[in-house]
């Protein structure tokens, strides 16, 4: 699904954020304006399509909040707006589906639009990939740490944009029905340590052949020993790609 479908998607529910505690859980859609705190203790259901961070809105999720989303639901960080996810080791915040006749419903995921700022710590990512789309989708330079990213039907992350420099240390991401990381372009600055991966429909990162104006190291040790599957690339002058000893890459 492409980011301008997701807005569209939620274009209907820009207008203002709804909340209401319903059985145990406060329900949240719409839009976010201004600041909030998302409190440890409670759990937040996020319904009707989406829940959108504004411009100039901060979200701060405490540690050991559960997030659950009906279908076809996902979290949109604008451009402009901030999350905050600050989970702990023992006390992580999961973002999950809520059940329907006993069963797990299909989520969307969470996006973090270009110009949006965040950060995500000790969290669990499952069960979202509705319509195609990653469980976690970054255009800006988001850091991600600790968290567990699984069973999810498309990409575990998507990284999106040339020169990204997004963060992902100790992600942990296994049983997503495609690639764990995928990188919209060769061109970027990803900073990866720690990864791990297995049980991926496919498990590799997967980057797209484009021009490289940066230098750039692929290095699998970082990865957990994942290969690189590209296209063509084309490093311009003054630039250089460096492979380290034992990295794959395949064309």
């Amino acid at each position: 699904m492409a980011f301008g479908a997701l807005l569209g998607f939620a274009a209907a529910l820009l207008v203002w954020a709804r909340t209401a505690q319903t059985s145990g859980c406060w329900a949240v859609s719409g839009a976010l304006a201004g600041t909030h705190h998302w409190t440890q203790g409670n759990s937040y259901c996020v319904h009707s399509g989406s829940l959108v961070v504004g411009n100039g809105a901060t979200l701060t999720i405490d540690p050991g909040v559960h997030v659950y989303f009906d279908s076809s639901s996902l979290i949109v960080v604008a451009n402009g707006g901030k999350l905050f996810v600050n989970g702990t080791s023992t006390q992580p915040v999961n973002f999950t589906s809520v059940l329907s006749n006993g069963q797990p419903v299909r989520w969307v995921g969470i996006v973090f639009q270009a110009g949006s700022q965040g950060s995500l710590r000790h969290c669990v990512i499952e069960g979202a990939g509705g319509g195609g789309s990653p469980a976690l989708w970054l255009e800006s330079a988001i850091t991600v740490e600790h968290c567990r990213i699984h069973h999810n039907t498309d990409e575990g992350v998507l990284l999106q944009g040339a020169g990204l420099t997004p963060v992902l240390r100790h992600v942990t991401l296994t049983h997503n029905g495609g690639y764990p990381i995928v990188e919209s372009t060769i061109d970027m600055a990803s900073v990866y340590e720690g990864i791990s991966a297995a049980n991926n429909v496919t498990n590799a990162v997967r980057s797209a052949g484009d021009f490289l104006y940066r230098h750039r190291t692929l290095d699998s040790a970082s990865l957990g020993g994942l290969r690189f599957e590209v296209d063509d690339i084309l490093v311009t002058a003054g630039n250089a790609l460096t492979v380290t000893a034992g990295t794959e890459v395949r064309f």
